[in-house]
């Protein structure tokens, strides 16, 4: 039996997502399809999972899972991040992240694991207490790209250096620098209780988090868009299946 894979979707349901400029916003049915194709490449089932309103809810539903990828997505809210709203923020939407949120954290209460994607590794820290850096250009030159609007999601911008002894290495299998893409504009300032560093840019910023354990996993990057042409990102969603199906024993 497969496992599955829940994955939290962008439904539209009202005006509480707002841009930068104060200005309403309707949430969109936006969960990618190459999120969906990961989890299959990696043997996985993957359904959708609602919006809840609370941890019960979320609970409920997680005890039927085996595991959750937390997909890409808008900016962090201001509740979930700590950063204020600020002339480099996007669209946000508050009840969104709550939502995913309980989901993180009742899949860690039932020990499950967990694969973040860029906006879900941040939610995976913003969960955990972490701190969050609010625009990358205010504080690094540009020697590495992070995002660029004029690139395709499979082009490669920059490369990140995995840290020995961590799950990621064990999937990406060496100690040469990974070849990434790159759509972001936050990071990880701190990582969140119980998440060390599992990886970095060479300007340092923190590009994956995992737990002690390896059963939770972040990463800043996007490999449901590079895992048909790069089997190295190919590993990584079939590590974290076969992480769910263990549980399953």
């Amino acid at each position: 039996m497969k496992p599955m894979i829940g994955v939290p979707m962008d439904l539209i349901h009202d005006i509480d997502c707002i841009m930068s400029g104060g200005l309403p916003d309707m949430m969109i049915a936006d969960t990618p399809m190459e999120t969906i194709d990961g989890i299959r490449a990696g043997g996985g089932m993957a359904v959708g999972l609602p919006l809840v309103c609370g941890e019960e809810q979320a609970m409920e539903v997680c005890r039927r899972i085996d595991g959750l990828v937390v997909p890409v997505g808008q900016d962090l809210s201001p509740e979930a991040s700590g950063v204020p709203v600020n002339g480099h923020s996007g669209v946000f939407c508050v009840k969104k992240d709550k939502s995913d949120i309980y989901y993180i954290k009742a899949m860690k209460a039932l020990d499950k694991p967990i694969l973040g994607l860029c906006r879900g590794m941040q939610l995976m820290n913003a969960a955990a207490g972490g701190s969050m850096i609010k625009h990358l250009p205010d504080i690094l030159d540009e020697s590495v790209v992070h995002s660029s609007p004029v690139v395709p999601t499979d082009y490669i911008l920059h490369q990140v250096w995995i840290e020995e002894n961590t799950q990621l290495a064990l999937v990406y299998g060496t100690k040469e620098p990974v070849d990434v893409n790159s759509f972001h504009h936050m990071a990880i300032e701190r990582p969140g209780e119980g998440y060390r560093v599992a990886a970095r840019s060479r300007d340092g910023v923190i590009e994956a988090i995992e737990d002690e354990p390896g059963k939770r996993i972040g990463v800043q990057w996007h490999p449901e868009c590079l895992f048909k042409e790069r089997e190295e990102h190919r590993k990584l969603f079939e590590r974290f299946v076969e992480l769910a199906r263990e549980g399953m024993k």
